[in-house]
């Protein structure tokens, strides 16, 4: 099991109640694996579910959507072989119908984090883990710019009452390479 990355369990609790815990340190072995996790670690009261209606755009508030978290992993990002890679694993138990990860890699600015790629949807999966590996070209020679680079995810998954719901974005450790700046969105 990877080790280098943060962790973060997102989800609704019995009673229907949405929780996030704040990123955690993935190389803790006792942040892993974790059972009723929005009991036992530090929460992120910043953090709000977001609802999904079934034409894709976001809606207000759900129904009340009980028993169903997941737990994922992002690593840190590496170069290798010219292009930039990281990792997204989660893990979703209880009352879901599939799940997966939308992300995007991004670089540092003085104006905040902007995208170096666009937002993207993993595959989905109805296994209770699924790990995905998402890569992209590290620049051409002309884009040239030593910058900090993450992957940024944000876990999603389907209730068995047909329901999407996600939690909010977190993002794996960063690297600095001269990959120049992709296409720099916000």
């Amino acid at each position: 099991m990877p080790t280098e990355g943060v962790v973060v369990y997102w989800g609704f609790t019995d009673e229907g109640k949405f929780f996030q815990t704040q990123s955690l340190d993935a190389s803790v072995p006792a942040h892993r694996g974790v059972k009723d996790p929005a009991k036992v670690l530090p929460l992120d009261n910043t953090a709000t579910p977001t609802y999904v209606n079934g034409d894709g755009t976001q809606a207000t508030q759900g129904p009340t959507i009980q028993s169903l978290y997941c737990e994922r992993y992002i690593s840190a990002i590496r170069l290798s072989a010219g292009r930039l890679s990281a990792d997204a694993d989660q893990r979703c138990t209880g009352s879901f119908l599939q799940h997966w990860v939308n992300y995007r890699f991004e670089r540092d600015s003085w104006r905040g984090w902007l995208g170096y790629t666009d937002w993207a949807n993993s595959s989905a999966t109805r296994n209770y883990r699924w790990v995905w590996t998402f890569d992209v070209d590290c620049g051409e020679p002309e884009d040239t710019g030593i910058y900090n680079y993450r992957l940024n995810t944000r876990g999603y998954a389907q209730h068995t009452n047909g329901t999407v719901v996600a939690g909010s974005p977190v993002w794996g450790e960063s690297g600095r390479y001269g990959c120049g700046g992709g296409n720099g969105s916000a």
